[in-house]
């Protein structure tokens, strides 16, 4: 499956504008920091490495700035749409064969034509061994078997596939395309084929030559330093970066889109900064004072109390649209030893499902703006199962089915137990959950009502460097799943093989549902496929290894000096490229 689908939602801010040609004071007020705009982000990403970062949201969204692939998901239309390709990937009839022509125009900043051998370098240093990131050599060695070059065509190669598989078509829009003569001056990788970098056997990060080309690829340098972050193409250049302050994007000179039509080629401020701000006061003291022009993933709270503000009204525009992120609270349904086995039980997470005070939490929490789902399928995608409903909440409901699973208050403490092969286990557990006054505040809730029908949850806050679900150590968890507008894929998180260390985080699933997603992973005619992930959804609801809660929103301000006040819902969710006064 594509790479997206590991990456979380990561809360980033954009901006735009006029400038001249020293970076303007960041001070002054937006008209007079000519054609520069400002957007917040929330955190500075990691670094900014076409590969490294790779897993990084926060990179992802400025480094779609600077850095485009064969392909991407156009964020407008959510199809598939050419960058540096020519077009589309034609697709063979059996599927296996998809051939990528490269856009006559597209060049390097020094007007070199991209060629098909900067396409196979890229995915051989991004599929190689000794690289930082490996997301990319795992998804790319399960469904890329090799490329083929077209005798006598530079800008022409064939992609040959393993099996057919639903997001084959999305492979190519995670990898950067990078210049080969840049990165590997000394053509390190170039007597080794993709073919052999794929194998899953590979010897190739065996060859010292290979791995001292690794370490320099590696260098922090290329992922954070002005003079090393090129080597890519995009509309934009990092021209400077003040740790923990702000990035500044400049034009890039000779750009080879700069005439190509859409938004996502377009090349309209002198400079975009991304400015680090992080308290939701300090967020909106900068807006206020026209330190900022673009804010994005503000909070509720926020928007509430500035829709109420005559005077920040008179300067911006409050946006706020769904996007393809799902609140879940999810359970352990084949706990390891010392953890609480309940949550095997059907009846269990049933009755839990019954007592999560969903349509509180959005009222609460989200101001009543976001929608109850039941379903890991994004819902604006057309393959949701609107069929489904989600539970209500019914903590009467909820006993009933404790009691007929025969979890009863033995001891009179107010907590269920249930006799299990000769004693009496409590329906005790751990809800954890990454730590935050906002999660902390809904898990409270939960708990209270849990507590109500005798399941006797504790509060489990972690820090964000730990990582519960990953290593399948818990009870229950508050979380979030964010896919992506693709085909979605059922493999990662509902697939028995996920279930040993891998994203089956809940380890959810039987053969027959296994079989079911590897069946429709095959079919690529979408309207054949869509009653396969129908029937898919309907066994997740009935097994209800997760109880979705709501699809989250993104909570936005624009600057009414932007013309064009339009925004998408996944990344890179404001085109600041093309953003005008």
């Amino acid at each position: 499956m594509p790479l997206r689908h590991l990456i979380l939602l990561i809360s980033v801010l954009f901006v735009f504008g006029a400038c001249q040609d020293e970076a303007p004071a960041e001070s002054d007020p937006p008209h007079k920091r000519g054609n520069t705009f400002v957007a917040q982000i929330g955190a500075q990403p990691p670094n900014l490495h076409p590969i490294n970062s790779l897993t990084s949201a926060m990179a992802q969204q400025i480094n779609f700035f600077t850095a485009q692939c064969l392909t991407k998901l156009n964020p407008e239309t959510y199809l598939l749409a050419p960058v540096i390709a020519a077009a589309v990937p034609e697709i063979s009839d059996d599927g296996l064969l998809y051939t990528y022509t490269i856009d006559p125009a597209a060049a390097w900043d020094d007007g070199k034509p991209i060629t098909v051998e900067d396409v196979a370098f890229s995915l051989k240093a991004g599929c190689s061994s000794v690289t930082q990131e490996q997301a990319l050599r795992g998804f790319f060695s399960i469904y890329i078997k090799e490329l083929q070059r077209v005798k006598g065509d530079p800008r022409s190669f064939r992609l040959v596939m393993k099996s057919n598989y639903i997001n084959n078509p999305f492979l190519m829009d995670d990898l950067p395309i990078m210049d080969k003569r840049f990165f590997d001056p000394e053509d390190k990788l170039g007597k080794y084929s993709v073919e052999q970098v794929l194998d899953p056997n590979s010897k190739v990060g065996d060859d010292p030559e290979v791995q001292a080309w690794g370490r320099e690829f590696n260098d922090g340098k290329y992922g954070s330093d002005p003079n090393f972050l090129k080597g890519t193409t995009g509309p934009y250049v990092v021209e400077e970066w003040l740790p923990e302050q702000q990035i500044i994007l400049k034009k890039r000179e000779n750009y080879w889109g700069a005439k190509k039509a859409g938004k996502m080629f377009a090349q309209g401020p002198d400079r975009i900064i991304f400015k680090t701000i992080a308290d939701p006061a300090a967020i909106e003291l900068q807006l206020k004072q026209d330190e900022v022009d673009v804010a994005l993933r503000m909070t509720t709270d926020m928007i509430n109390k500035l829709e109420n503000d005559s005077a920040f009204q008179t300067q911006f525009e409050l946006v706020s649209f769904l996007r393809p992120s799902q609140m879940f609270l999810g359970y352990n349904m084949r706990p390891s030893s010392g953890l609480c086995p309940a949550f095997q039980e059907k009846n269990v997470r049933l009755a839990m499902g019954l007592v999560v005070p969903a349509d509180e939490i959005i009222q609460d929490f989200y101001a009543g703006k976001v929608p109850r789902i039941a379903s890991p399928v994004p819902i604006k995608s057309p393959d949701y199962n609107k069929s489904l409903k989600p539970l209500p909440f019914a903590p009467d409901s909820a006993k009933a089915l404790l009691e007929a699973a025969g979890w009863v208050d033995h001891d009179g403490n107010g907590s269920r137990e249930k006799m299990i092969n000769g004693a009496w286990v409590p329906l005790s557990a751990r809800l954890t959950y990454r730590s935050s006054q906002l999660a902390e505040d809904i898990v409270q809730r939960i708990i209270y009502q849990a507590r109500n029908v005798g399941i006797d949850l504790e509060s489990n806050p972690v820090s964000s460097t730990v990582q519960p679900m990953s290593t399948h150590n818990f009870e229950v968890v508050l979380s979030a799943f964010s896919p992506s507008y693709l085909p979605y894929d059922f493999q990662q998180h509902w697939h028995t093989s996920g279930i040993a260390g891998g994203s089956n985080y809940m380890n959810f699933g039987n053969v027959e549902i296994d079989a079911l997603i590897d069946k429709s992973n095959q079919e690529i005619n979408p309207e054949k496929r869509r009653p396969m992930v129908m029937e898919l959804q309907e066994k997740i609801y009935d097994e209800h290894p997760v109880t979705f809660i709501c699809n989250l929103a993104t909570n936005m301000a624009l600057h009414k000096r932007i013309k064009d006040r339009s925004a998408v819902d996944i990344s890179p969710y404001v085109f600041l490229n093309a953003l005008e006064d």
